[in-house]
């Protein structure tokens, strides 16, 4: 895995994105197997879901890197046709990572295309 990665974040950048503002920030899930963008769809203090293209092996350990938040360490345990779900240790650490990954996407401004409608 990469040392830099997990040392200052630097893999944990917003790319351009077609589906607006409003949209959930672009992670980096870093293993020692590769390193890919995704997007938390769903979170707990137990595991997330994550929309992504690539497919790391079932147990894998891998880094999930949030650009405001900062990163968290998880297992792979599912695969879906649209991204995977991994799994958190249940510590204070990952209550305190969903905790603040929910209120940094509560407090983003909203897109103001979509309150004209």
């Amino acid at each position: 895995m990469s040392d830099t990665l997990r040392s200052n974040n630097a893999g944990c950048v917003s790319f351009p994105s077609a589906r607006g503002p409003a949209d959930p920030p672009v992670c980096i899930l870093d293993a020692e197997v590769g390193q890919w963008p995704c997007r938390i769809r769903s979170l707990s203090a137990r595991g997330a879901f994550l929309e992504m293209v690539a497919r790391p092996p079932l147990g894998t350990e891998v880094y999930l890197f949030h650009p405001e938040v900062g990163a968290i360490v998880a297992d792979v345990s599912a695969h879906r046709l649209d991204g995977i779900a991994v799994e958190f240790i249940l510590t204070e650490e990952s209550s305190a990572f969903a905790i603040a990954v929910h209120a940094h996407d509560m407090t983003r401004p909203a897109d103001p295309a979509q309150r004209a409608g």
